[in-house]
């Protein structure tokens, strides 16, 4: 009756038939469900067949994925909140763009922001806290900074064994400045997928801390009349002929957040080593270190752009013209 199906699907159905009938269900295992009730109602243990049923079905869903949810009634209003996304634009043309969850809403906002930065010096992509679901909005954001065309990752369906490739859609222009992406042990889901696409190419940095390992993609899946359970549907990997991912996305600047192992920079004086007042422009790019001196991670990307932009302005008219290119 079942044949088709994934072996997981198999057993949550399973589940929910115990949990609808109240009523014990062989498993061909050598310690089914049943024996175990049978066993423990002949010692003596009250034992509610019904709650069973729902641990049980709570335990397989766990197994299969560790973040999956199993709610009744419609699903259609829990589905996760909206993420939010805040963006500035800097001294130098330097772009911040702060996300809290990759949703197609999100991903406009961040690559409308991107595109229409004028003379952009570079971009820092904050992904500290961040998750998301939507692959969508993975490619959306990665085509700002990777030319069109190029392999992001593959998406692996097991319920019909196909892997099917995903490249950068454009049409926002990949525009070759440099780009800083912030990362902690809470960047997940969606965030984490396009931290790794974003890792290891051309004029990208990853700052912070490693990832938290949960490169997941959910979505609700109707699994019996009343039920559904928000659960991974699909597998995200490198692209074929790639190096495959690690588990967790290590960054090449390690900067710690807050805690022991941090320490806020100092304040930043106005006169330098000779007692003589500064430029306008030094001053400015001081007075943007201090308002970022109290997050590590921040200062550190903002400091090397800042670096960055002084001792190689951007060629716009390089970056522009030659923006669908693949990096060499």
């Amino acid at each position: 009756m079942m044949r088709g199906f994934p072996g997981w699907m198999r057993w949550l159905v399973a589940g929910l038939i115990i949990l609808g009938s109240g009523m014990p269900a062989c498993a061909e295992a050598p310690l089914s469900l049943s024996r175990l009730i049978a066993f423990l109602a002949g010692q003596g243990v009250a034992v509610e067949t019904g709650r069973i049923g729902r641990v049980a079905v709570d335990a397989v869903l766990r197994h299969v994925d560790p973040g999956a949810v199993l709610v009744s009634g419609d699903a259609t209003n829990r589905l996760p909140v909206a993420g939010a996304c805040h963006s500035e634009s800097w001294l130098h043309g330097i772009g911040y763009v702060r996300m809290t969850s990759l949703t197609p809403e999100t991903a406009v906002k961040t690559a409308d922001f991107m595109a229409g930065l004028q003379r952009p010096a570079g971009h820092i992509l904050d992904l500290r806290q961040a998750g998301g679901d939507s692959l969508e909005a993975v490619e959306r954001v990665a085509g700002c900074m990777v030319p069109e065309g190029s392999p992001l990752f593959s998406v692996v369906d097991e319920r019909i064994g196909a892997t099917n490739l995903h490249v950068s859609p454009g049409p926002e222009p990949a525009v070759r400045v440099p780009f800083m992406v912030l990362v902690d042990n809470q960047t997940r889901n969606g965030a984490e997928i396009l931290a790794r696409i974003l890792k290891g190419r051309p004029d990208v940095f990853v700052i912070g801390t490693t990832t938290r390992g949960e490169a997941a993609i959910r979505q609700w899946i109707p699994v019996q009349t009343n039920w559904h359970a928000w659960i991974r549907s699909v597998r995200v990997q490198a692209p074929a002929g790639m190096m495959d991912w690690p588990a967790q996305v290590d960054p090449d600047i390690v900067s710690p957040r807050s805690g022991a192992e941090s320490i806020a920079a100092p304040p930043v004086p106005d006169t330098d080593d000779s007692e003589r007042p500064i430029s306008e422009q030094a001053r400015q790019d001081r007075e943007l270190m201090r308002r970022v001196s109290g997050d590590p991670p921040l200062a550190r990307a903002t400091d090397i752009l800042l670096g960055l932009a002084a001792v190689r302005p951007v060629d716009h008219e390089y970056a522009t013209s030659h923006s669908n290119e693949r990096p060499r």
